[in-house]
């Protein structure tokens, strides 16, 4: 019997030897029978092979710079805007990922974006 990988394409007709295990009542259910959706792994497969290869950090690029070049512009952006977020986190988060925002007396992550004068995604 073969088992899917959850990093790759799985092929038809296999499942998942090992499925999700989840706190709330029903969720495990509900995930197995989303898993059990023809393609929905493949898709994820595609997905996560695309990610650690690059794929979507070079049509990421590769966009910003057709749209900035099409308004005139030049292809690299020379100015970036950066703004920060503090988001709460629920107390199910591991509170080596969380932390105290003191400003805005927030307990949860903080995060970061970065866009050029467009406003198009940077990093």
């Amino acid at each position: 019997m073969q088992s899917a990988d959850h990093s790759g394409a799985r092929r038809s007709g296999h499942r998942c030897s090992q499925p999700l295990q989840l706190r709330e009542p029903g969720a495990v259910r509900h995930v197995e029978q989303v898993l059990q959706q023809p393609g929905l792994i493949t898709v994820y497969g595609f997905f996560a092979r695309w990610v650690k290869a690059g794929v979507l950090d070079y049509l990421r690029d590769q966009l910003r710079r057709r749209i900035r070049v099409d308004a005139g512009r030049c292809p690299r952006p020379v100015a970036a805007i950066m703004d920060s977020q503090s988001v709460k986190a629920a107390e199910t988060v591991s509170r080596d990922t969380r932390g105290f925002d003191g400003a805005k007396l927030i307990n949860g992550r903080k995060r970061h974006l970065i866009v050029d004068s467009k406003g198009l995604l940077m990093t």
